[in-house]
C-alpha cells in the first residue's frame, strides 16, 4: 500500500526499489511485475526512478565515523598529555610543535563535523543518448525518462537523451509519432523533425515527417504547440502557434506553410489501428500499405491505375484491404511472402 501514491523521489529513497534496480533477483521481480500490473498509473514514474538510478553512480570512499576521529583526537592528546609531563615541558620546542599538531587536528575534525553531511561526492553521469526505430509493419509505444509518453508509427526512428538533463527536453524523430507529453513549465519539450522545431510545455498531438515525403506536418489533439520553420542555414522562416484541432504543412521543397482546421480523428487514426484514404492516388495508397504491413509491391509495367480513392479499414488484414480497392477498380494481386504483385 506505501507505493500507491509515491513519488518519483520516494521511489529513490527506497531500499527494496533501490535493491532491485541495481540488483534483479527472481523474487524482487515477480513482486514488482505484479505490482506493476496492479497500479498502471504509476508505470512512468517507476520508470522514470528506475532510470535515475541506473544512471547514478556514487563514489564509495573511506569516511571515518565521528566516534573514530574522536578517540583519534583524545589518543593523540594523550600522548601529547604524557610527553610534556615526561620531560617537565623542558624542550619548550617539542611542546609548541605538540600544541601546534592537536591544533591542525582540531581545525581538521571542526572541517570534517561541518561538511560531513553537506559534501557527498557524486559522479556525474554521462549522458546516454538513445535511439529506438521501428521497421515496415511496426508500430511502438514507449514512456521517455521525463513522464511523456510517445507512440511511433511503422518505418520511423526517434533519438533522445536517457535522462533529460540542463533547460529543455529535446528529441529528434524521423517518420511519424503521436506525442502525449509529460508537463514541465520549467523544461519545454522539443521535437526536431527535419526543417520544423515543435516546442511545447505540456500537451498532445502528432509529428509526420518521413524522408521520402515532401511536407511535414503537426496536428494538435489538446493544449497549445508552437511550430518553427527552419531553413538550411538555420535561421527561423515562420514562428506559428497550434491549438487543438488545428494543422501546420510544411512543404521541404518550396518552404510554404499551411496552416488549416483538421478533424484530428483522422489524423490520428494510425494510431487507433485504422488506415484511412481520402482521395488518395494508387501510388499513394501502395507507399502507405508497404509501410503499414512490412510488404513491398511490384507493379507490372503495363498497369496503369487512375483516380482516386476514398476508404476506411480498421484492424482489417492486407488482403481485405487489397479486395476493397479492387471493388473500385481493375487490379489484380497475388501475394508471395513479403510480396505484393499487382498485375
Amino acid at each position: 500500500m506505501k507505493y500507491d501514491n509515491y513519488k518519483v523521489a520516494d521511489f529513490l529513497e527506497d531500499d527494496f526499489f533501490v535493491s532491485w534496480v541495481l540488483d534483479p533477483t527472481n523474487d524482487k521481480d515477480i513482486y514488482w511485475q505484479n505490482w506493476l500490473a496492479e497500479h498502471p498509473e504509476q508505470e512512468a514514474t517507476v520508470s522514470k526512478a528506475k532510470l535515475l538510478i541506473s544512471n547514478l553512480h556514487y563514489k564509495h570512499t573511506f569516511q571515518p565515523n565521528n566516534e573514530e576521529i574522536l578517540d583519534s583526537y583524545e589518543s593523540i592528546l594523550k600522548q601529547s598529555a604524557e610527553i610534556i609531563i615526561n620531560n617537565k615541558a623542558k624542550n619548550k620546542s617539542l611542546l609548541v610543535k605538540i600544541l601546534a599538531a592537536c591544533i591542525v587536528i582540531g581545525i581538521g575534525i571542526s572541517w570534517h563535523f561541518f561538511s560531513i553531511d553537506t559534501v557527498k561526492p557524486i559522479e556525474q553521469a554521462v549522458q546516454e543518448i538513445v535511439t529506438k526505430k521501428t521497421l515496415k509493419g511496426q508500430k511502438l509505444n514507449l514512456f521517455l525518462g521525463d513522464g511523456t509518453e510517445i507512440t511511433l508509427n511503422a518505418e520511423s526512428s526517434i533519438r533522445f537523451p536517457k535522462i533529460f538533463e540542463g533547460e529543455t527536453r529535446e528529441v529528434f524523430l524521423e517518420g511519424e509519432a503521436f506525442f502525449d507529453v509529460y508537463p514541465d513549465k520549467e523544461r519545454p519539450f522539443i521535437i526536431t523533425s527535419d526543417k520544423l522545431q515543435t516546442t511545447v510545455l505540456g500537451t498532445s498531438f502528432n509529428v509526420r515527417s518521413y524522408k521520402d515525403e515532401n511536407n511535414i506536418s503537426v496536428a494538435v489533439l489538446s493544449g497549445k504547440v508552437k511550430v518553427k520553420a527552419i531553413d538550411e542555414k538555420q535561421k527561423v522562416i515562420a514562428d506559428n502557434l497550434l491549438v487543438p484541432n488545428e494543422m501546420l504543412c510544411f512543404s521541404k521543397k518550396d518552404h510554404g506553410l499551411v496552416k488549416k482546421s483538421v478533424d484530428i480523428d483522422k489524423v490520428l487514426a494510425w494510431k487507433n489501428k485504422t488506415i484511412l484514404f481520402e482521395k488518395a492516388s494508387f501510388k499513394e495508397i501502395i507507399k502507405e500499405l508497404s509501410r503499414w504491413y512490412g510488404v513491398e509491391f511490384i507493379v507490372e509495367k503495363h498497369v496503369e491505375i487512375k483516380g482516386k480513392f476514398t476508404g476506411k479499414f480498421k484492424n482489417k488484414s492486407l488482403e481485405i484491404v487489397l479486395d476493397g480497392l479492387g471493388f473500385s477498380s481493375d487490379i489484380q494481386y497475388r501475394i508471395e511472402g513479403n510480396k505484393v504483385y499487382i498485375f
